[in-house]
């Protein structure tokens, strides 16, 4: 039997073969078991028509390096590289769909035919190449979408006016965006490598502690610091370190967002000390006269101590006010 027609009429047969290998891919978020199934069973109806399409001398040397013909409709492996890259699969999955049909298809065929020769042949060597070009155009068309996916992050960063690097796990940056540069008046090259503590960042010995805690919890953590820039400008900057996972649930990098909240901050202080300070004079008003009262009455009844008050009267001071 012709090796298209085998594919056509033992389609459920090689899927229960295809079963097993999808237990292994059940993990991925974004592919259900029964997607995977049909999606593979599309895939090889689309190499056993690959295999009977007739082919040109130029489109057999062509397919023969995993390149593909000259038809500039969208091919079905083009299609499945996006789809598996939007279902968060990653390479080697990707690759190991093909290997594992490739593999039930060859060894359920070789147990059904007698003897293989001729246009047995020919067949075989056709359905290699339609599977080595099938993984070619979805790594490729995977490729392109990761690309793409890498330049609007990049832009993303480059673009943020936030303070934004990567530190491994010994707490070195490895990336660095502009706005950090400008936060530590250094180009961008220069802060790779260092860390913290070498770009002389206040508290980056607790930085550190905190650092290796979003490492072994594999947590968040939020932060405060105050950085001195080197013309002496004190800035105020609210940080919050995040672990970067790997495939494996490990911390392999951890980012880090900076926020310069040093106008809030001022603000808010600003805000604090008018609500307890006479807007004239400066001095404490009456609200903080009663919430110092307040806790002194507290501290010595805690403590069993006497508590003294002491009133001073400022004579004509209506008339100065």
């Amino acid at each position: 039997m012709q090796l298209s027609a085998f594919i056509r009429s033992n389609t459920e047969t090689i899927l229960l073969d295809w079963d097993a290998f999808a237990e292994s891919l059940l993990s991925t978020p974004g592919m259900s078991k029964e997607g995977l199934r049909d999606h593979a069973g599309e895939m090889l109806l689309a190499i056993a028509k690959d295999i009977d399409t007739a082919q040109s001398s130029s489109e057999q040397a062509a397919k023969s390096k995993g390149v593909e013909g000259g038809d500039k409709k969208e091919s079905w492996a083009k299609v499945h590289g996006r789809a598996r890259h939007a279902s968060g699969f990653d390479v080697n999955e990707t690759v190991s769909e093909f290997r594992a049909l490739r593999a039930s298809v060859l060894s359920r065929w070789t147990k059904a035919a007698t003897h293989i020769a001729g246009q047995d042949l020919e067949d075989l060597t056709r359905f290699n190449e339609a599977i080595d070009q099938a993984v070619a155009e979805s790594l490729k068309q995977y490729s392109t979408e990761k690309e793409m996916q890498t330049r609007l992050f990049g832009a993303v960063l480059v673009a943020s006016p936030d303070p934004i690097g990567v530190l491994d796990l010994k707490g070195k940056y490895i990336y660095a965006n502009k706005a950090m540069g400008y936060m530590f008046a250094l180009p961008c090259e220069a802060i790779i490598g260092k860390t913290n503590a070498a770009l002389r960042l206040p508290l980056a010995a607790e930085f550190q502690r905190h650092l290796r805690k979003v490492i072994a919890q594999q947590s968040a953590y939020r932060g405060e610091a105050t950085y001195r820039s080197s013309v002496g400008e004190a800035r105020r900057y609210e940080y919050e370190l995040a672990p970067v996972l790997d495939a494996k649930g490990c911390c392999e990098a951890i980012v880090c967002i900076y926020r310069d909240i040093t106008e809030r901050t001022g603000l808010e202080e600003e805000a604090r000390h008018s609500a307890h300070h006479d807007p004239l004079t400066g001095l404490p008003n009456r609200r903080l006269f009663l919430d110092r009262l307040d806790q002194a009455f507290k501290h010595a009844k805690r403590r069993s101590l006497p508590l003294a008050l002491l009133y001073v009267d400022l004579d004509g001071f209506k008339e100065v006010n």
